[in-house]
């Protein structure tokens, strides 16, 4: 019976390759540890300017732009990610010297998500150590989401940090930016000389 040997080698040769990607990707990950471990430990210390200048790339990147037509907004800053809502708020409080009790949080949820609210809440509040009163301001969004793996990843919404009277801190943000942009402008135009 020919189409049954062929049958088998076919099966044969699928569990073959799902073993061997399996492999490579067991080794792939082992060498993502190792690079992870080497390059962590490059970083031991970050001075005050070091962390100055994290800020102002992560506001440039993900913070409300004044314009001329929206002057005085204050300081906006939205991400998804903790890790970097923490970064800033240090940011905010050692650089900005920003005071806790200035500082606001509006949450952005997909309609979806209504059920839970309050579970959110508590989540933000532990990732950034602020009580949940901080949180008073919760926003549904009635978007459609195509894919259900997008919905998983969007599952604590969207944060934006709001500080109180901060027009002026905004303007200087503003200013530092065109500052970097300015620098590396003329680095550009100039080829460096």
């Amino acid at each position: 019976m020919p189409g049954t040997r062929q049958r088998e080698l076919r099966r044969r040769s699928v569990r073959g390759l799902l073993k061997a990607a399996e492999q490579k990707k067991m080794r792939r990950i082992s060498e993502t540890s190792v690079i992870h471990s080497s390059a962590m430990l490059d970083i031991k210390t970050i001075s005050k300017k070091e962390l100055w200048l994290m800020g102002i790339a992560l506001y440039w990147a993900y913070g409300l732009e004044e314009k001329e037509h929206r002057i005085g907004l204050g300081v906006r800053f939205s991400n998804s990610n903790p890790s970097i809502i923490k970064l800033f708020l240090e940011w905010l409080i050692r650089i900005g010297n920003i005071k806790k009790r200035e500082i606001g949080f509006d949450l952005y949820l997909h309609e979806s998500r209504k059920g839970m609210r309050d579970e959110v809440i508590s989540y933000w509040a532990k990732a950034t150590g602020f009580p949940r009163a901080h949180f008073s301001h919760v926003y549904f969004q009635k978007n459609k989401i195509k894919r259900k793996s997008t919905l998983k990843k969007i599952n604590h919404g969207l944060i934006r940090i709001r500080i109180r009277k901060s027009s002026l801190l905004a303007r200087q943000i503003s200013g530092w930016i065109l500052g970097i942009k300015k620098y590396y402008w003329k680095e550009y135009i100039t080829g460096g000389k």
